[in-house]
């Protein structure tokens, strides 16, 4: 969710005024293949993704915040006074828990449909010179 955010600082810090922890699933950039074009998403088109983060920008911003970041180096992260220890986090990088965690969660991501979808409708608006 960070990466909509026109000021994630602003609103982490927000929300860690109202909660003890923050579980954020976001995807971090990855080290090679980052470039618009080689990376899915960007989401050029749309402007849907503003902000793209690394584990060393997180813990910066959860330093600000006076707190402690734990990651499972892909896409959750979570930021409190106390994170799950290191095994727990290593347990989550195990793709049996992810499976777990995703069967679990009773709505399932709409995030490649509306990406198809959203660039469906770019790509007609272009053609119909709607977009210059």
């Amino acid at each position: 969710m960070i990466e909509h955010l026109a000021d994630p600082l602003q609103t982490l810090a927000a929300l860690a005024a109202e909660a003890d922890v923050l579980v954020l699933s976001s995807e971090l950039l990855p080290a090679t293949h980052n470039r618009p074009g080689e990376w899915h998403y960007y989401m050029l088109d749309s402007g849907q993704h503003i902000g793209f983060f690394t584990v060393p920008a997180l813990v910066a911003a959860a330093r600000r915040l006076g707190l402690q970041l734990a990651s499972d180096d892909r896409w959750l992260h979570v930021l409190g006074q106390r994170v799950p220890s290191p095994r727990f986090m290593r347990l989550l990088r195990k793709r049996r828990w992810r499976h777990w965690l995703l069967r679990h969660n009773r709505r399932a991501t709409l995030a490649w449909s509306d990406q198809a979808a959203l660039q469906a409708c770019i790509d007609s608006a272009s053609v119909h010179g709607v977009l210059s």
